[in-house]
């Protein structure tokens, strides 16, 4: 009985310091907060930034859960899961989050007089869909900046609900038109009352990508269609309304591998075609928007229009020719510059003519040494479809398969010079012209003049 009495007694006494504690708990809290405290809630006392206690009069709050704070009379808050308390007159604030308050039972107010939102608008004017956040707040204290972001075009507006002060980037909806675009910002500075503000930027919005054009036309795969000079200038045109450059990257057309990465490329409108070789380009175009056009290819033979008119001409040359070593002259160069051709389809195009040269030029070389002239040879010239030969004892007209048809004697140590036009040939000595027609496959004299009295052989020209 005495050991219950015992029991009862401890159990009384326990009970007695349990309700001392929680009065005197009760008491501090009215005692630090005020009677209009609730005694069963946590609070955290407000002071300024020198320590001094601030009553609840001169401060402001918000928080997501209530939305208004209340304060005390002596300057107490009640606990929430993030708060910002602010003293406006003075440019104080504080925001406290939830990890924090278990510890604290009294905050500091500090200054906050230079803390705003920032707001800056992208050094791009054009805009394709994506925007650079033109938000940032104090790292910390995004909660101090509640806000909204609408876009306005043409006289609509349009609200964009699910941007954020963490989004890296801001999407500008579908249903906003192209052109002329204002991006505006209403938000408030809990630090500095509740008043709203605005920002604004303005942009163009572009999302049309541009069409890139290119000097050569042909596209298929037969590079032969497009054939250019060595060194001409290939060039790119630009369609759109707000365009800024073409990027572009040439290569062998046995290079498959390069002109894959965009390192590749380079900027610019125009580029000169390389001296020879087969060659593919491409390109692409992009505007103000950074919106880009398809990749463009034009593939092309640096065509050698020169050389291939150089080995034309030396083949007429080497035809026409009456020495064997002019003629074997224009041959080899005519040679040399053929094998320097880079392609096939270069190549094609002159090697009949090539070929019809050489035989041609061979054939008369064969028929003017197979031409047994009599006296010591001076010249040989064509005459319409015949030949002519002149040596010290007279000139004589040849078939081209080197039969004799005729020949006119002349006294030998005369200096003969011979000249055809059509049928006709003409010889020049030091006495005078003759004149001979050659159609019927005779030397059939047609017409003798003398010099005048005077007259230098010596000097004369045709």
């Amino acid at each position: 009985m005495k050991f219950a009495q015992i029991i009862i007694l401890g159990a009384l006494v326990s009970n007695l310091f349990a309700c001392e504690k929680l009065s005197n708990s009760i008491s501090q809290v009215a005692l630090d907060c005020g009677a209009d405290a609730d005694r069963n809630a946590s609070y955290v006392k407000v002071l300024d930034s020198q320590g001094h206690s601030l009553s609840g009069s001169e401060l402001i709050g918000s928080s997501q859960t209530p939305n208004d704070l209340k304060f005390t009379s002596r300057g107490c808050v009640r606990v929430a899961p993030q708060m910002v308390i602010a003293q406006p007159e003075r440019g104080l604030g504080l925001i406290l989050h939830q990890e924090s308050i278990p510890f604290l039972r009294q905050v500091k107010l500090q200054d906050v007089r230079e803390k705003d939102l920032g707001f800056s608008c992208s050094p791009e004017a054009y805009l394709s869909n994506n925007l650079r956040n033109p938000l940032l707040a104090p790292e910390g204290e995004d909660a101090a900046f509640p806000f909204e972001t609408t876009v306005t075009a043409k006289s609509e507006e349009w609200a964009l609900i699910s941007f954020g002060l963490q989004d890296t980037a801001l999407v500008i909806p579908e249903q906003v038109p192209e052109g002329s675009i204002e991006l505006r910002v209403d938000y408030k500075n809990l630090f500095n009352g509740m008043a709203p503000r605005s920002k604004t930027c303005a942009y163009i919005l572009d999302r049309t990508p541009p069409k890139i054009l290119s000097s050569l036309p042909f596209e298929g795969s037969d590079i032969s269609q497009n054939k250019v000079r060595p060194g001409e200038v290939l060039s790119f045109t630009l369609e759109d309304v707000h365009p800024e450059g073409v990027r572009h990257c040439l290569r062998a057309e046995s290079e498959a591998d390069r002109c894959s990465k965009d390192s590749d490329f380079e900027d610019g409108y125009s580029l000169q075609a390389p001296d020879q070789g087969k060659w593919c380009i491409k390109a692409y175009a992009f505007d103000k928007a950074g919106n880009r056009s398809d990749t463009i290819q034009r593939c092309f033979i640096a065509w050698q229009d020169l050389k291939i008119d150089r080995i034309v001409n030396n083949g007429k040359l080497a035809q026409t020719s009456i020495n064997d070593l002019d003629t074997s002259v224009y041959l080899i160069q005519a040679l040399k510059d053929y094998a320097d051709i880079a392609t096939d389809e270069e190549k094609g195009a002159v090697r009949s003519n090539l070929l019809a040269s050489l035989a041609e030029a061979s054939s008369r070389i064969f028929q003017r040494n197979k031409i047994k002239v009599s006296g010591a040879f001076q010249d040989m010239k064509p005459v319409g479809d015949l030949w002519v030969s002149i040596g010290d004892g007279g000139i004589q007209l040849w078939t081209p398969e080197a039969r004799l048809l005729d020949k006119v004697e002349f006294r030998s140590g005369f200096q003969f010079k011979l000249f055809s036009v059509g049928t006709r040939l003409i010889l020049g000595s030091d006495t005078g012209l003759r004149v001979f027609e050659t159609a019927a496959g005779r030397l059939q004299p047609v017409q003798t003049e003398a010099w005048p009295t005077g007259f230098r052989y010596g000097r004369m020209h045709v």
